[in-house]
């Protein structure tokens, strides 16, 4: 989920990037599957991965 001041159009394809603690970049993709607005105005965005590279899935693991 992410959550933010715009929605994204439920259904379309993303290209996100993070970074690990050593600056290391984190590629994936996800789609964006529900969009709901909360009490304080903010949006919040549900996505599901579609494409995750090894690497970035093997960093992942270390958290879930």
């Amino acid at each position: 989920m992410i959550i933010g001041h715009s929605e994204f159009k439920e259904g379309q394809t993303f290209s996100f990037c993070t970074k690990t603690e050593f600056d290391e970049q984190l590629p994936f993709e996800a789609v964006s599957r529900w969009n709901c607005e909360s009490d304080d105005n903010t949006k919040h965005s549900g996505f599901e991965f579609t494409v995750i590279p090894k690497n970035t899935l093997i960093n992942f693991s270390r958290y879930l």
